[in-house]
C-alpha cells in the first residue's frame, strides 16, 4: 500500500466535483464493465450465480455483491446486525441504495457449521479486531483475547474447492498468504481512506503492481489506493500533539493546528475520534441504514461490488465461457448507456430551460 503522504495543502485538495467526476468514470470504465462477466454466465446458464458472505455484520460486501448480479445469502452470528437488512420477499426500493428483493437474502448462524457446498463464489471477512490498532475495534478487549479466524477460514473454503475470497485489514497481512489484492475507498473515487486486503484463492492479474486502470495512480501492491490530492485535516479529530522540552528539561505536549480542512473521511473507530456527522459517514461509505459503530466495522458496497467482478471473471474461466459471449455483453452495456443517455436527453422540461429538466433517478 501507499502511504498516506504529505498534506498537499489547502488548494490542491479533491473537490466534491472532482470527486463526483471519478466515481462516474469508475463506474462506466470499471465497475459495470466487471458485471459483464456476471451477465455472461446468466446468458449462458439462465440465472444468477450464487454467493455467500460469511460475517456478514452490516452487509456491505454482501450488498455489493447483490449489485454486481449475484443472488447472495450473508451468514451473520450477531442478532444486532440482522436487524439492518430484513428479508423481502417483493421489490423494493431502498433510500440511498437501490431497488432490492428477494436476491439478496441474510442468515443468523454460524459461517463455519453453514453448507456453502452449493454456491458458485464465496467472500468472507473474519473478526478485524486481533489485527487493528484501534482499541474501539476489540469491543473494549485485549486484541490478543479476540479469535483469529483467518486460518480456520482458509481451511473450510480450501476444503471445499470453491472460488473465494478472504477480507481484513491491512494489519493482518501477516496472516494472509497468496495472492493479495489490496482495495481503499480513494480507488473508487469516494471521500473514504479505507485500507482492506484480499485473499484470493486464485492469481488474477489484480494482485499485480500496476497503474489504476482510470485514475493512473501506480500501485505497489495490486490495485490499493489513489492518495493523490487526498487529506483528512480537519476532519480527523484525534489529537494532534508534540512534544516540547523546555529549558528546565521539563517536556510538554502542545497542540498542532491541523494542516487543512480536507476532503476525506477515515470511518475507524468513533465518530469523537475521527471526526465528520454520522450522515457524512454514511454516505461516504455508500450504506444509510447503519449506525457509527457499524459503519466503523463495514466495507463499502463499491468494494463489494469490484471484488465481485473479480470472482466472476474467474468463475466465467473455469465455466468455459467465451471471450466473445463477455465482449457481447460489454456491447450490450454500451448500447444501454447510449439509450439511457439518449432519453435524458429528450425529457420533457418544467417551466422550460435546462433549469427545468425533470431529473431522473438512476
Amino acid at each position: 500500500f501507499k502511504g498516506w503522504g504529505r498534506c498537499p495543502g489547502e488548494g490542491n485538495l479533491k473537490s466534491q466535483q472532482e470527486l463526483l467526476e471519478g466515481r462516474s468514470v469508475v463506474e462506466q470504465r470499471l465497475l459495470q464493465p466487471l458485471r459483464a462477466f456476471v451477465m455472461a454466465y446468466i446468458r449462458k446458464h439462465k440465472t444468477r450465480p450464487w454467493a455467500a458472505d460469511g460475517f456478514t455484520a452490516g452487509g456491505g460486501q454482501a450488498l455489493g455483491l447483490y449489485m454486481c448480479g449475484f443472488n447472495v445469502v450473508g451468514y451473520e452470528l450477531d442478532p444486532i446486525h440482522m436487524k439492518n437488512f430484513p428479508n423481502r420477499k417483493e421489490r423494493e426500493w431502498i433510500e440511498g441504495i437501490g431497488w432490492l428483493d428477494h436476491s439478496l437474502e441474510f442468515v443468523e448462524g454460524d459461517f463455519f457449521e453453514a453448507d456453502l457446498s452449493s454456491f458458485s463464489v464465496v467472500t468472507a471477512s473474519p473478526p478485524c479486531s486481533p489485527f487493528s490498532s484501534l482499541p474501539e475495534l476489540s469491543d473494549g478487549r485485549a486484541p490478543s483475547k479476540v479469535e483469529k479466524m483467518i486460518e480456520a477460514t482458509r481451511e473450510k473454503l480450501r476444503a471445499l474447492g470453491v472460488i473465494h475470497a478472504i477480507e481484513n485489514v491491512a494489519g493482518a497481512s501477516h496472516e494472509m498468504q497468496g495472492n493479495l489484492l489490496g482495495m481503499c475507498g480513494t480507488m473508487f473515487s469516494l471521500p473514504l481512506y479505507r485500507h482492506r486486503i484480499y485473499e484470493m484463492s486464485f492469481e488474477t492479474e489484480w494482485c499485480k503492481p500496476q497503474m489504476h486502470p482510470i485514475l493512473g495512480e501506480d500501485y505497489g501492491v495490486g490495485v490499493s489506493c489513489c492518495h493523490a490530492k487526498c487529506c483528512m485535516g480537519s476532519r480527523a479529530l484525534l489529537p494532534r500533539v508534540k512534544k516540547v522540552k523546555h529549558a528546565d528539561g521539563s517536556v510538554t505536549l502542545e497542540k498542532v493546528p491541523s494542516c487543512c480542512s480536507g476532503c476525506m473521511f477515515g470511518v475507524y473507530g468513533s465518530l469523537k475520534s475521527w471526526g465528520g456527522t454520522l450522515s457524512e459517514w454514511k454516505e461516504a461509505m455508500g450504506l444509510p441504514h447503519l449506525n457509527a459503530r457499524q459503519l466503523a466495522l463495514a466495507i463499502p458496497p463499491h468494494c463489494g461490488r469490484f471484488i465481485g467482478g473479480v470472482l466472476a471473471m474467474e468463475l466465467c474461466k473455469r465455466d468455459g465461457i467465451p471471450w466473445a459471449d463477455i465482449q457481447y455483453e460489454l456491447d450490450q452495456l454500451q448500447v444501454l448507456k447510449g439509450t439511457m443517455q439518449k432519453r435524458m436527453s429528450t425529457m420533457p422540461t418544467i417551466g422550460g430551460g435546462e433549469e427545468g429538466r425533470v431529473q431522473v433517478r438512476r
